[in-house]
């Protein structure tokens, strides 16, 4: 038995299948909290929206390009063709906005007032 007071209610997409390295999922799903006489109508009206797909890692383009910027003991980051003005030491290292089989995805973390940019060891080959 579970508590009747609860603050959120966990769901899980379980992929059903293989994902290949390289390979990005993508889902999006609703969830109808309405009249049980209105959910038939709700739902149908949604159908078309939900969508599941897999696509491989950069097929769809480079997106944007990511510049980080060293400045002093910290560093800065643009979008795009624009540099950092305020950067003193040059760029750092750039990559795309979008996901790719050869490149590594770089992560922004944040935990109390440590902060740290790296690569998710998870994905590592």
């Amino acid at each position: 038995l579970t508590s009747s007071e609860r603050d959120g209610t966990v769901f899980t997409t379980n992929v059903l299948g293989e994902l290949d390295n390289g390979d990005v999922y993508f889902s999006r799903k609703f969830l109808i909290t309405d009249l049980l006489s209105e959910m038939e109508s709700r739902g149908a009206s949604l159908t078309s929206e939900a969508y599941e797909e897999v696509v491989v890692a950069g097929s769809n383009g480079d997106g944007e390009v990511i510049k980080l910027w060293k400045v002093g003991n910290s560093f800065g980051a643009s979008i795009g063709s624009g540099s950092c003005p305020t950067a003193s030491g040059g760029e750092a290292c750039s990559g795309f906005s979008a996901p790719s089989a050869s490149r590594r995805p770089l992560f922004f973390i944040t935990c109390g007032n440590n902060t740290i940019v790296s690569h998710d060891p998870y994905t590592d080959p």
